[in-house]
């Protein structure tokens, strides 16, 4: 018997295809455990619960598709998709990237890429295309970068918002709108970021997906389907927005404080699950497809459970073999690493930040509990500069973390603002000169916001280890290399906004902020250090 026949044999025999599965499953989850820890971390909170749901929904998906495609256990392309071997590498480096760094995210979005390139091994490109709704589904199930949440939270906030006046006005009622704040007059709504829609939309998008796959409808209809997931979750919301009017108008604030405005919440979501789902029949029911007996959905399971016991083909084996030994290679790489080590510098608390500054006096404040939880800062400065000699005061903010990528993160003032009440009219970046003050030069954002008729001059950046960084996507991409580099990835926000007075303009805001500015970042090193 020659060689070739021997191997074949024995990668026939079902020992050891079960040796190669085991293998295989039991060294990426050991490289990918960070990530694994950190979904199940997101998944039990409230915005990215239904992440298992999508894991259960896409592997479905994934076992109909391959039961429907007859040929994808017995009959696996000749060649390895290169593009498939390529996004395991970049798994697997995102994997030890993610045990190095220390950081969750990277492992759980390099588990992502390992597993799209695994199936392009496994199955080729061919087939992989047949796969890419339940692929593409796995992408929801992760966690969204920091950045990115809040700038769709931002939107969506805003959205909500204005479809949610309008539908108020048309009532006849009184309502005024002063950023994400809603004034019924005796009672105020925040559109936070809960009510915004992210922590519905998700889900809704995915049961959208859903819904679209199991319909007998036209490809185009399966497209409007989950198109129009966001704008319904947008109208419910503003929807419900219009009845917590219409209840305040007419039986006062109390009926809608505690529990009926979460509930709410949960009615919105099952309303628009209930919308979606009932589409595709008025789809069938006024398109081509009219007068068709086919059922409107098709929730044939059966052969399922034979597509995941199934024994692999021999031609397979060497496949899982080696992805299974690229897992075991990255494993043997991680095991002597030593987990990620980051310690924040010794610092001063803010509380005991000077009571003056030169010829400023120092005020601070303290914020209330929610806003405490939501900011989820290590430590915090809340104080109003006042002239010693009287005058328009100056507002200064700053959030210590001591390590960014752990809990929430710095929230971006675009975000928080809105939520605030306050527009923002313009924004931009601007060039700061503070060579004198040891910070150098540095760009920082400029904006101009305004609440009713109050309007206030905004100067804040990103304070990085020594670094001063305007946006959010630099101010993460720089605490992951110094948390290799450096051992730190400790950094704060700060926060400077003056009133623009009728009679100073800009410029004399400007000025002001200059004066305040350099006051207090003289001090500021003891506290958010360098």
């Amino acid at each position: 018997m020659t060689w070739a026949g021997t191997r074949s044999d024995i990668l026939r025999r079902p020992n050891a295809a079960r040796l190669a599965q085991a293998a295989l499953l039991a060294s990426t989850v050991a490289v990918f455990f960070t990530g694994l820890s950190e979904l199940a971390e997101q998944w039990a909170t409230p915005t990215f619960s239904h992440g298992p749901v999508v894991l259960a929904v896409s592997v479905w998906l994934f076992g109909r598709a391959l039961r429907d495609d007859a040929a994808a256990h017995r009959d696996p392309p000749f060649r390895t998709s290169r593009l498939g071997v390529a996004l395991v590498a970049g798994g697997l480096v995102g994997g030890l990237a993610g045990r190095l760094v220390g950081i969750g995210d990277v492992a759980a979005y390099g588990l992502l890429l390992w597993a799209v390139g695994a199936i392009l091994v496994v199955f080729g490109r061919e087939r992989t295309a047949l796969l890419w709704v339940p692929l593409s589904l796995l992408a929801l199930a992760l966690p969204l970068p920091e950045f990115l949440y809040w700038k769709l939270t931002t939107v969506l906030q805003d959205l909500s918002s204005q479809v949610a006046v309008e539908m108020v006005r048309s009532l006849g009622l009184p309502v005024y709108r002063y950023g994400n704040v809603i004034d019924l007059g005796p009672y105020q709504l925040e559109v936070a970021e809960a009510c915004a829609g992210l922590e519905y939309l998700l889900p809704t998008v995915v049961f959208a997906v859903l819904f679209a796959t199991l319909a007998n409808i036209r490809f185009w209809q399966r497209v409007q389907l989950v198109a129009l997931a966001a704008p319904l979750v947008i109208f419910l919301n503003a929807l419900r927005v219009t009845v917590i009017a219409l209840l305040v108008d007419r039986y006062g604030p109390g009926m809608v404080e505690g529990g009926i405005h979460a509930m709410q919440g949960w009615v919105m979501l099952l309303a628009s699950l209930a919308i979606l789902g009932t589409l595709p029949f008025l789809m069938r029911a006024a398109g081509p497809s009219r007068g068709s007996t086919t059922p409107v959905y098709a929730l044939d399971l059966s052969g399922l459970g034979d597509v995941f016991t199934a024994q692999p083909a021999a031609r397979t084996m060497p496949r899982l073999i080696g992805l299974a030994g690229g897992s075991l290679v990255a494993l043997s790489l991680m095991l002597p690493m030593p987990p990620a080590r980051v310690e924040a510098p010794p610092r001063a608390s803010f509380a005991t930040f000077p009571v003056a500054l030169g010829s400023w006096d120092v005020q601070p404040r303290t914020l209330d509990r929610w806003t405490i939880d939501t900011l989820a800062a290590d430590d915090y400065l809340d104080a109003a500069l006042f002239p010693a000699s009287g005058g328009v005061p100056v507002h200064l903010f700053a959030a210590y973390y001591a390590d960014q990528n752990a809990g929430t993160g710095i929230h971006s003032p675009k975000a928080c603002l809105p939520a605030s009440g306050w527009e923002i009219f313009e924004i931009g970046e601007t060039g700061l000169d503070l060579r004198d003050l040891g910070y150098g030069r540095f760009s920082a954002n400029r904006a101009i916001i305004a609440r009713g008729t109050e309007r206030q001059l905004v100067y804040y950046w990103y304070e990085q280890r020594g670094r001063r960084i305007p946006n959010e996507f630099g101010m993460k991409i720089s605490s992951i290399a110094d948390g290799v580099t450096r051992g730190r990835r400790d950094g704060a926000i700060v926060r400077f906004a003056t009133p623009i007075m009728p009679d100073g303009g800009t410029e004399a805001a400007e000025r002001r902020l200059d004066d305040a500015m350099r006051a207090a970042l003289v001090q500021m090193p003891q506290f958010v250090p360098f």
